[in-house]
């Protein structure tokens, strides 16, 4: 996980609201001046994220959904449920990622207990094993500990995929610092292949 920089959402996502007043996400999908507004509002967190899970780094290809940070069963007010600092990109899977979150996550309390990538810096809460682990930074303070244990459960960080990916990067950044490229020509080479706080904690690791 790290910091997404949000950018201006899509014209239209306002010009929607305004204009069709809608209170359920769902209604997107049946717009009749913006059909094509889900669409746009997916690229253009695809290009926020770097074309990354806002959650797991994984590259997105395919199942992709636009993710409430804030559950709208829980925070559904207009405000938020079409906020877009609260839309974040995101696939389908049964085993991490946002689908987990919103199984385990059952409670207004609960979700404020999560790592924001929006307006929190994950690298604050976390780091990572050579192995692909990934881990609550040393020395953080009880509450902040909390959080961030309290997140990678919630997005199962720790899933036996996400924890491969993370080693074979890790072990790629190794390989290439032992053949003397430079951390430019190592972040070129590793840029489809997402996890890039993995790539960034093994450039930093000496």
């Amino acid at each position: 996980m790290r910091k997404i920089n949000k950018q201006a959402p899509p014209d239209d996502l306002d010009k929607y609201v305004r204009g069709e007043n809608p209170q359920k996400f769902e209604e997107i999908h049946h717009s009749k001046y913006y059909p094509k507004l889900y669409g746009e509002c997916i690229d253009a967190l695809k290009a926020e994220q770097n074309n990354l899970s806002g959650y797991t780094e994984k590259p997105l290809s395919s199942g992709i959904h636009i993710d409430h940070f804030r559950k709208q069963a829980l925070f559904n007010t207009q405000n938020m449920v079409f906020g877009w600092n609260n839309m974040i990109a995101d696939e389908h899977h049964l085993g991490f990622g946002a689908d987990i979150k919103d199984a385990v996550v059952k409670t207004s309390i609960d979700n404020n207990r999560l790592i924001n990538p929006v307006l929190d810096d994950p690298h604050h809460f976390l780091t990572y094993m050579d192995e692909g682990i990934i881990k609550p930074v040393d020395g953080l303070s009880k509450a902040d500990k909390d959080k961030a244990e309290y997140t990678i459960t919630a997005f199962n960080l720790k899933h036996k995929l996400l924890t491969e990916k993370r080693r074979i990067a890790i072990s790629l950044v190794k390989t290439y610092k032992s053949q003397n490229l430079t951390d430019e020509e190592i972040l070129g080479a590793m840029k489809d292949y997402g996890f890039t706080s993995a790539v960034e904690f093994a450039l930093s690791d000496d």
